[in-house]
C-alpha cells in the first residue's frame, strides 16, 4: 500500500512542478489558475484515499487467453455489485469475506472465479473466445448499460458492417448508429446530433487525427486491422475528453500477441492490407505493425463522379492515377503485471496526379491542365500506465501529430489564352501534447478520476507561390503568398466523479480548459453532470447536460475536384466554439429479447464558423478573413427512438430520428435563421444480421431519410471547366434534394484450414436496386440537375490469418 501512496504524492507534487516550470520557460507565466485547479482537484485524492485504504480491494486484469491481449468491456459481477474493465483489462471490486465473481464479454465464455478472504492483488483472467454469440450476450450488453454510458465497437462488428467498396471502416459503422448521419455518398464522414463534419475529435491511443479519410474521403484513416477497441461517446462526454463540439472517437489499439506471431492478408478491390504481429520477448515485449495500399480501382471510381457528359465537352479528356497507403507500428512492454509502456507511429499519404487536355486535332494546339496534390498524415505516442492492486489506475502519455498538403497545377493554353500558369501551395498543422490521469476506485460505489493536459498547436498556413507566362515562356506576372501561421498554447485540469447506489448512479465532471491564443490567457469551463435510475426492473433512465469547447476548426474547401480542407486555429478575432447539450434517454428491456432506448436532446452552439466554398488562389487566401464568418449560433432539438431484438443468432435493430438543424450569422441570409448544410428532418435505419452457422453470417442494411437542405443559388459563376460554384448570402439552404434511400446487403464466409489458418470471404452489394440518390446539385445549360455518386456497386475481398 505504501508504493501506491508513493506514487500518488509524486503526481501530485512533481507533475504540476515539471509542467509549471517548462511553460515558465516559454515564457509563460499565466498559469497559476491551471495549477491551482489541479491541486484542488487531487485534494480530495488526498481526503477519500486514506479513508479507504484499510478497505479490502480485489483488482482484476483480464485478458484474452490465446493473444493475452487485455479485454475491454468484460463485466465483472458480485452478488449486486458490477465492475467494467477498461482499455487496459483493468476492474475493481471491494469486499469482505469469501467471494464469488461471475466475468462476462459477449465475445468471450463466461467465467466464474472464487476468491479467498484476506486476498489483496491482483487478479489475471484469461478468457476464451468464442465464435457464436450466446443468448446470455443481451443480458451482457444490460448489465454493462448501467455503468457505461458510450457506443461500443470491436473489431468483429466492425468487419460485419456493410460499408461501399467493400472496405471495413470504423467511420462508417458509426453512420449507422442512430443520432449519427453520413456525410457524402461513399464518404468517411459523420455529422452528429445536428453538429458540423469538424467536430468530431478521432483518437489513437490518445494523439488526435487531423485528417480522417484518405484523399477524397472514401476510405477511412483507421485501418480496422489496428483497432482493439473503439468508444464513441456524443451524449455524455468523459471530462479526460475534450476539444470538440458534437462527439470523441477513442480508439485503442492492438498491443501484439504476446505468445506466438500472426499475420493476415486481406485483398479486395480497391485495398490489399498486411498485419504483421507477435511477442519480441514472451509475455513482456510485443510487435505489431499493419499497412495497406490501393490500387487503381480507385481510378474508375474518381472518373465516373467527375465525367458527366452534361458537364464535360464531349473532346475533352481526363486521365488520373491515385494512389494512398498507411503502416501502424507498435510496440508494447510489460516488465511485470503492474506496468506496462508503449510506443506506436502512424504514417499515411495519398498523391493524386491528373491531367487534361482536349482530344481533337486542333491546329492551333492543345490546352493542357495538370495537377498533383499530395497528403501526408502522421501520429506518434509514447505512454506509461500502472495498474494497482488497490483500485488505483495512473496513465501518462506523450503525443505528436500532424499533418501537411501539398497542391501543385499546371495549365499550358495553346488554343484559348496562349499562355501558361504555375500554381504551389503548401500547408499544415502540428500538434504536440502530454497527459497525466489518476484513477481511482475508493470502494464499489464511489469512483475518482483526476488529470491535466497540455497542448501546442501550430498552422503553419498556407505558403503560396504562382505565375502566368506568354505564349514564349516570358513571365509577365508573378505571386508569392505566405500566410502567416497560428500557434496556440492550450492546458486543461479535469476531475470526475461517479457515485453509484443500488437503483441510482451519478457521473459529476469538471474540465477547466485554458488558451493562449497571443498574449492573455482565456479560461473556459467545461461542467458536465449525468444521473442515471435503474431502480425499475428492466428499465433504465438517464438524464444530463455537457459543455464542450473547440479551438481547431476545419474548413472545408470543396470546389474543385478534390478537398483542399484550410485549417484555422481559435485567435483574439476568433473565439473558442462552444457547445451546450441537455439530454434524456430511457431505455427498455421488454420481453422476447427486445430492447427500446428512446432519446431526446437539445444542444446550443455559439461561436460558430461559415466558410465559402471557393477554390484556394492568392485572391482567395488574401480574403480569407473576410470570406470567414464567425460569430454563429446553431439551434438542434432532435428525437431518436432504437429498438434491437435478438434471438439465438438472429439479430435486428432499427431507429427512427427527427432532428430539427438551425443556423443563424448577422451577415448571411439577411439574419434569419437557416438550415445547417446537409440537415436532415426525418431518417430511419434498420439492419438484420444472421449467424446462420459457424462459417456464414449474412446481413442487411436499409436506410431512408428526407433530403439534405442545400442552397438554390441567386447567381452562380463557373470556376473551372466542369463544376459550377455557388454563392449566395440569402435564402441560405432554402431547398432540399429528394428522398434518399437505399439497401445494402452482404455475405461473410469464414473457414479454418487443417493448419489451423483462418479464411474470410466478403462479398457485398451496396445499393442493390440502384437507387439514384443525387448527391451533387449543378446548373447545367441554366437548367438545375443531380449527379449520383455511387449506384449498384457489388465488392469482394478475401482474408487469411495465419
Amino acid at each position: 500500500m505504501q508504493s501506491e501512496i508513493c506514487i500518488l504524492l509524486c503526481i501530485l507534487i512533481f507533475i504540476p512542478r515539471t509542467l509549471r516550470i517548462y511553460l515558465y520557460r516559454l515564457n509563460l507565466y499565466n498559469v497559476e489558475i491551471l495549477m491551482c485547479m489541479f491541486k484542488y482537484i487531487f485534494i480530495l485524492f488526498l481526503i477519500v484515499f486514506p479513508n479507504f485504504t484499510k478497505s479490502q480491494h480485489i483488482c482484476f486484469v483480464v485478458s484474452d487467453a490465446l493473444s493475452g491481449e487485455a479485454i475491454q468491456g468484460a463485466v465483472i459481477i458480485h452478488n449486486n455489485e458490477t465492475a467494467v474493465s477498461n482499455a487496459a483489462g483493468y476492474a475493481c471490486l471491494q469486499f469482505s469475506g469469501n467471494m464469488q465473481v461471475a466475468i462476462m464479454h459477449e465475445m468471450y465464455q463466461t467465467k466464474a472465479i472464487d476468491i479467498p478472504a484476506g486476498m489483496d492483488t491482483l487478479v489475471h483472467v484469461y478468457m476464451q473466445y468464442h465464435s457464436l454469440s450466446e443468448v446470455q450476450v443481451s443480458d451482457t450488453l444490460w448489465i454493462r448499460n448501467k455503468v457505461r454510458h458510450a457506443q461500443y465497437l470491436t473489431p468483429n462488428s466492425i468487419n460485419k458492417t456493410l460499408n461501399a467498396l467493400g472496405e471495413a471502416d470504423v467511420i462508417k459503422q458509426l453512420a449507422l448508429l442512430p443520432g449519427v448521419s453520413g456525410g457524402r455518398e461513399g464518404k468517411s464522414e459523420i455529422y452528429v446530433r445536428g453538429g458540423e463534419l469538424d467536430q468530431n475529435l478521432i483518437l489513437i491511443d490518445g494523439a488526435p487525427v487531423f485528417l480522417s479519410s484518405h484523399l477524397n474521403g472514401y476510405i477511412s484513416a483507421v485501418n480496422t486491422d489496428i483497432v482493439k477497441y473503439a468508444n464513441f461517446y456524443s451524449l455524455y462526454i468523459p471530462a479526460r475528453l475534450g476539444g470538440r463540439l458534437s462527439s470523441v472517437l477513442d480508439i485503442t489499439t492492438f498491443d501484439g500477441d504476446n505468445q506466438k506471431h500472426n499475420q493476415s492478408i486481406d485483398i479486395g478491390l480497391l485495398t490489399s492490407r498486411l498485419s504483421l504481429n507477435g511477442p519480441i520477448i514472451k509475455n513482456k515485449l510485443t510487435y505489431s505493425v499493419s499497412g495497406r495500399v490501393n490500387y487503381h480501382g480507385l481510378y474508375f471510381l474518381i472518373k465516373a463522379w467527375l465525367i458527366q457528359d452534361d458537364i464535360y465537352e464531349k473532346d475533352y479528356v481526363f486521365e488520373n492515377n491515385f494512389f494512398y497507403g498507411d503502416v501502424h507500428t507498435k510496440v508494447s512492454y510489460k516488465p511485470n503485471t503492474r506496468h506496462q509502456f508503449w510506443f506506436n507511429y502512424y504514417r499515411a499519404f495519398d498523391l493524386l496526379t491528373a491531367n487534361g487536355y482536349y482530344s481533337s486535332d486542333y491546329k492551333e494546339g492543345r490546352d493542357i491542365e495538370q495537377l498533383k496534390l499530395l497528403h501526408t498524415n502522421e501520429f506518434a505516442t509514447l505512454g506509461w500506465q500502472y495498474l494497482s492492486a488497490a483500485g488505483l489506475y495512473v496513465k501518462q502519455s506523450v503525443r505528436y501529430s500532424g499533418f501537411n498538403t501539398l497542391n501543385k497545377e499546371y495549365s499550358e493554353y495553346q488554343i484559348s489564352h496562349s499562355d501558361s500558369r504555375l500554381m504551389s501551395m503548401r500547408g499544415g498543422v502540428t500538434d504536440l501534447s502530454y497527459q497525466a490521469s489518476v484513477n481511482y476506485q475508493a470502494n464499489n460505489a464511489l469512483y475518482l478520476e483526476a488529470g491535466i493536459q497540455w497542448q501546442n498547436t501550430r498552422n503553419i498556413g498556407i505558403q503560396y507561390f504562382g505565375g502566368v507566362s506568354d505564349s514564349v515562356g516570358k513571365p509577365l506576372v508573378y505571386t508569392q503568398l505566405d500566410a502567416s501561421g497560428q500557434n496556440i498554447m492550450s492546458g486543461a485540469a479535469y476531475g470526475e466523479v461517479t457515485y453509484k447506489l443500488t437503483s441510482w448512479e451519478m457521473k459529476a465532471g469538471l474540465r477547466m480548459m485554458s488558451y493562449l491564443p497571443h498574449k492573455q490567457w482565456r479560461y473556459q469551463p467545461e461542467p458536465r453532470v449525468q444521473l442515471s435510475y435503474f431502480g425499475f426492473d428492466k428499465i433504465i433512465l438517464s438524464g444530463g447536460y455537457t459543455r464542450t469547447s473547440q479551438l481547431v476548426s476545419i474548413l472545408p474547401n470543396g470546389a474543385g475536384s478534390v478537398t483542399q480542407d484550410y485549417i484555422l486555429l481559435s485567435s483574439d478575432s476568433i473565439p473558442a466554439q462552444t457547445a451546450d447539450q441537455i439530454y434524456t434517454d430511457a431505455a427498455f428491456s421488454l420481453p422476447f429479447g427486445i430492447q427500446l432506448v428512446a432519446t431526446a436532446y437539445m444542444k446550443s452552439m455559439e461561436n460558430m464558423l461559415y466558410f465559402q466554398y471557393v477554390e484556394i488562389n492568392p485572391e482567395t487566401v488574401l480574403l480569407l478573413q473576410k470570406q470567414l464568418m464567425n460569430g454563429g449560433i446553431g439551434k438542434v432539438l432532435g428525437t431518436e427512438l432504437a429498438v434491437s431484438y435478438k434471438y439465438a443468432q438472429i439479430g435486428i435493430s432499427g431507429s427512427y430520428e427527427y432532428m430539427d438543424n438551425m443556423r443563424s450569422f448577422v451577415r448571411l441570409n439577411n439574419g434569419r435563421a437557416f438550415p445547417a448544410t446537409n440537415s436532415i428532418k426525418h431518417a430511419t435505419k434498420w439492419d438484420f444480421n444472421w449467424e446462420v452457422s459457424s462459417k456464414i453470417h449474412l446481413s442487411a442494411h436499409f436506410e431512408m431519410h428526407s433530403g439534405a437542405a442545400f442552397t438554390l443559388p441567386n447567381g452562380f459563376v463557373n470556376s473551372n471547366n466542369f463544376m459550377y460554384q455557388y454563392y449566395a448570402l440569402e435564402n441560405m439552404n432554402s431547398a432540399r434534394k429528394p428522398l434518399y434511400h437505399r439497401l445494402d446487403v452482404g455475405m461473410q464466409h469464414i473457414t479454418t484450414t487443417k493448419r489451423g489458418h483462418i479464411r474470410r470471404w466478403n462479398f457485398h452489394i451496396y445499393n442493390v436496386y440502384a437507387r439514384q440518390n443525387p448527391e451533387i446539385m449543378y446548373y447545367t445549360n441554366n437548367k438545375l440537375k443531380g449527379a449520383s455518386i455511387l449506384s449498384f456497386t457489388p465488392s469482394l475481398s478475401y482474408g487469411i490469418k495465419f
